[in-house]
């Protein structure tokens, strides 16, 4: 079995597990940097093709990006900004996206696209209030959702040489989904994101936003990680980035936690 299969059934185990532990739904995410006004229009179109059930032009567009990226054209940045045009959660699009599917089932994008539409119903469900203030069934919807994410996830795995965004994507779900146990998942995404892009950046900077206290790090570990990040040569403004947060994580850890509300 390759490696990746057994990450995939690695996986399919994962995400049957529950719900546990009591993180803020508050604070830095990883979503920086944003995105440049070409890319915006770029999310745009694809978020109308798909609209507009445009599935071919749509595989294309976004199959010929990951393309791109793999070849070394644009960067991993790029990559995981054009592929913010399926955060939108407008429920209309469900159907959108099945299509695709059914029309494409070995299609790595329309696999990841569904799952990040997936992933972010789930956040939606959960909403924004702390873990111990939200009603059972909100977290119950959230999992649904979840546990379909990773199907796709685990589905879109072997179907390109470089699932960047799936490793990307996977740690979101952790984060959301905080079960003990999901450390080690995260920290292995992380490590097989470094095995087929070692200069990543966004890979880093979502693995370090899970290593905030609020979800179940500390700043210790984030530290630890930002030299780690260093030694891989991210460039100065990446860096920045990865320091902004920490800046953030202490004016947190001082104010008890509660500065997120």
């Amino acid at each position: 079995m390759s490696r990746l299969a057994k990450t995939s059934t690695r996986l399919a185990i994962l995400v049957s597990l529950s719900i546990a532990g009591t993180v803020c739904a508050h604070g830095q995410d990883g979503n920086d940097p944003p995105a440049t006004a070409q890319e915006i229009a770029s999310q745009d179109q694809s978020l109308n093709l798909l609209r507009q059930g445009r599935y071919v032009e749509l595989d294309a567009k976004m199959n010929g990006i990951q393309r791109s990226y793999e070849l070394g054209n644009i960067t991993d940045e790029r990559l995981l900004h054009e592929f913010r045009a399926f955060y939108d959660t407008d429920p209309a699009l469900s159907a959108r996206y099945d299509a695709w599917i059914e029309k494409m089932p070995r299609s790595y994008s329309a696999l990841l696209a569904r799952g990040i539409y997936l992933r972010y119903l789930g956040k939606q469900a959960r909403g924004s209030a702390y873990i111990d203030d939200t009603p059972r069934p909100q977290i119950e919807v959230m999992s649904k959702y979840l546990a379909k994410a990773m199907a796709d996830y685990n589905a879109s795995l072997t179907l390109t040489q470089k699932p960047l965004l799936t490793y990307h994507s996977i740690i979101a779900v952790t984060m959301l989904d905080a079960v003990r146990g999901y450390d080690e998942l995260a920290k292995r995404m992380l490590n097989e994101s470094v095995r087929v892009d070692p200069r990543n950046f966004v890979v880093r900077y979502k693995y370090l936003a899970s290593l905030q206290t609020r979800w179940g790090g500390s700043l210790d570990q984030m530290l630890d990680f930002e030299k780690q990040a260093r030694a891989a040569e991210l460039t100065d403004v990446q860096l920045r980035y990865f320091a902004n947060m920490i800046v953030a994580e202490r004016r947190w850890v001082q104010t008890g936690g509660r500065c997120c509300k």
